[in-house]
Parts: structure tokens; C-alpha cells; sequence
């Protein structure tokens, strides 16, 4: 039975629930890449990106701050720029990601309650799992996946 004296941590419990998801699938998306029959530093960049992500995912926005999410944010965004270095041919797929990270970043920051920060983020986190999923459906024969 929810507790009606204190809906907002209701909703954002019910929010943070739903973010788990969606990263589980931006993370499980990625999984496999390896060095076989691809470009060793395109991989090695595709892997450390995967792994911030899966950083991100761990983020307890409620412990741990909004500030802890913006860190992971950056961090992620660093090794989207690291991945599109290597990636020329990747171009328009690393651009729609970092667009979507970048959204994300912003969306949040704009939001003043939590309630709305909480919405923010399951909807660009929404935007991800679509964007990764294009690029390592993109990747996937550079990375023998």
C-alpha cells in the first residue's frame, strides 16, 4: 500500500525503477564486443564507453546526488568523444548518441523538482537505448559481434 503522506518519494521511487531498465538494455546492447575481425582501438573504445554507461546505471540519483549523475554524465560523454575519434565511419551514429547524452544533460539540469528531473531522465535515457542500440547495430561487424 503506498504511503499517501508522502507521495514524491513515491513517484520518484517509481521513477528510479524505470531508468533500470532502460540502461540494462543500453548496457546488454553493447555486450560482445571484441577484438576479433575488428579495429582494435574502435573496440577498446566501444568497451570503455559500455562500461560508463553501465557507471551511470549505477548511479543512486537518490544517495548520491544529481551531482553524482552529472560526473557520470561527463565521464560518459568523454568516452563518446574518445569512441567517435576512432570511429570515422561511425560519424552520424557517435553524433546521435552524444546528442542524446547531451539532451539528457541538459533536460536534467533544466528541471527544477526532483519529480521532474526524476521524468527527465527516463525520458532521455529513453533516447540512449535507442542511439546505442543503432550504433553497435552499426559497429557490430567491426567488433565481431
Amino acid at each position: 500500500m503506498p504511503d499517501e503522506a508522502s507521495p514524491v518519494p513515491a513517484r520518484r521511487s517509481t521513477a528510479m525503477s524505470s531508468i533500470i531498465p532502460v540502461l540494462v538494455v543500453v548496457t546488454v546492447a553493447g555486450a560482445g564486443c571484441s577484438d576479433d575481425g575488428g579495429t582494435s582501438s574502435f573496440c577498446d573504445d566501444r568497451v570503455e564507453l559500455q562500461e560508463s554507461i553501465q557507471e551511470l546505471r549505477d548511479v543512486n540519483v537518490i544517495d548520491d546526488g544529481i551531482e553524482a549523475l552529472d560526473t557520470q554524465l561527463e565521464t560518459v560523454l568523454s568516452d563518446v568523444d574518445a569512441l567517435r575519434a576512432s570511429a570515422d565511419e561511425l560519424e552520424p551514429e557517435v553524433d546521435g548518441l552524444k546528442t542524446s547524452l547531451e539532451t539528457l544533460q541538459t533536460s536534467v539540469a533544466s528541471a527544477e523538482a526532483p519529480a521532474d528531473k526524476a521524468s527527465a531522465l527516463v525520458s532521455g535515457l529513453n533516447e540512449i537505448s535507442v542511439a546505442w542500440e543503432a550504433l553497435t547495430t552499426a559497429s557490430g561487424s567491426e567488433c565481431g559481434d
